[in-house]
């Protein structure tokens, strides 16, 4: 979309990165690119937790719960995912956070979540209100565990159902996105 060739692309990007002192490519593509190298692929959306009231192990997911949101948790779901934990650790701070052992590029992403503003603007996107993918944003926990027995899918269902979607709507997709 930009016109660059990958060499001009990768270019630009060591120049907003601070890699080159110049650049020939045009300002405002720059400028462009130096907002998307500020967007920060966030796992928040996958964060969300609940206990279906059917369930018969409440007390034990709750335990879990618990554990997760204490520092033991929260450390291990740094070691494990190298993404900024939902919650802060205990004594609310997330600042001294060891990066040993990941690579460049998580390393800025932990930076750049440290002062990030969320925003959640789905449905400002043709794709989504125009285009039917609000299905690719859908939790599969909620339909694996739906309450009603009816509405329940397994994971394999739900993939199958999903890449159905995709598949069907692939072309209706890349229009509304732009992309052809």
């Amino acid at each position: 979309k930009l016109g660059l060739s990958e060499t001009k692309l990768r270019e630009a990007i060591d120049y907003i990165d601070g890699e080159i002192a110049t650049t020939d490519v045009d300002a405002k593509i720059i400028e462009r690119l130096r907002e998307a190298r500020n967007v920060v692929h966030s796992v928040g959306f996958h964060c969300q937790v609940f206990i279906p009231e059917y369930s018969a192990a409440k007390d034990t997911a709750k335990d879990f719960l618990k554990f997760m949101y204490s520092d033991e948790g929260i450390q291990i779901y740094l070691d494990t995912l190298h993404f900024m934990p939902p919650v802060n650790f205990s004594d609310k701070t997330l600042d001294e956070i060891d990066t040993t052992g990941y690579s460049a590029f998580e390393v800025s992403q932990m930076e750049r979540q440290k002062d990030a503003q969320y925003i959640v603007a789905l449905y400002d996107y043709p794709l989504f209100y125009a285009g039917g993918a609000t299905v690719w944003r859908l939790v599969p926990e909620l339909m694996i565990s739906a309450a009603n027995d009816g509405d329940r899918m397994s994971g394999e269902e739900f993939y199958k159902d999903t890449l159905k979607s995709a598949q069907e709507n692939w072309n209706q997709y890349l229009t509304l996105s732009g992309l052809k």
